[in-house]
């Protein structure tokens, strides 16, 4: 059984909903839902918890332990994983804003590999991306999934999972694409695109939550689902 664990983090419904039907629509494994709600906006909690019973998916609610996102990420992330661990065969994490958009299937795409994701971080200390990861809980250590960032290394959430790599090699990993796609329908001097990624099966809106606080952020966000739906839709 594969667990598919979702962080959501101040996030507009609209785009929880599309996620939980494109997986729905999508994953090909026998699966079950787990929702870790870390919010700080108690109003949008309470939609996305009042949904996720709608939707027959399992919701907990975090606090988190920092005012920082990236810690607060990091807790959620850690804690989903001390949940889940023990009771599932694979386990795919999913920022509530990377959404299915082709047919996937987590225990085909790792097979005997230890871990598979998008790889992030300086040349000397490269880590996984917890926003599309996928891990074999099977054979995997588990104690080395760690969320944690490393500050002195200037990580971002996922930062320990570096040890995974330097435990195993690359040869025990796969490693997703992931391409910039702009986005036609919004202009902005940083979230002007969109990312695709392993082979355009996964589409990441970035910033989703907007904890940098952009503006005409709603518009962006109003273009991004309308691209994804069409995705989703379009895919045989």
């Amino acid at each position: 059984m594969t667990a598919i664990v979702i962080i959501v983090y101040n996030l507009d419904a609209r785009i929880f909903l599309l996620q939980i039907e494109a997986i729905k629509k999508f994953c090909q494994d026998s699966y079950v839902i787990e929702v870790f709600d870390n919010s700080t906006n108690e109003e949008l909690s309470e939609a996305i918890k009042y949904h996720a019973s709608n939707q027959a998916v399992k919701y907990s609610r975090t606090i988190p332990c920092e005012n920082d996102p990236s810690h607060s990420h990091a807790f959620a992330a850690n804690m989903a994983y001390k949940s889940v661990k023990d009771n599932y065969s694979n386990i795919l994490f999913l920022d509530h804003d990377c959404i299915p958009v082709k047919p996937f299937s987590v225990v085909e795409t790792l097979g005997n590999k230890l871990i598979a994701g998008v790889l992030q971080g300086q040349a000397v200390t490269k880590y996984f991306w917890p926003g599309c990861l996928m891990i074999n809980n099977k054979i995997i250590d588990t104690g080395l999934v760690n969320f944690n960032l490393i500050t002195k290394l200037r990580t971002d959430t996922g930062g320990s999972l570096h040890k995974i790599i330097d435990r195993y090699g690359y040869d025990a990993c796969i490693l997703f694409d992931e391409v910039g796609v702009q986005n036609p329908y919004f202009q902005d001097e940083f979230y002007y695109f969109y990312l695709m990624i392993n082979n355009k099966t996964f589409i990441h809106f970035i910033n989703a939550a907007n904890w940098r606080g952009v503006e005409r952020n709603e518009e962006r966000l109003n273009t991004l689902i309308n691209i994804t739906e069409n995705l989703i839709h379009d895919s045989v």
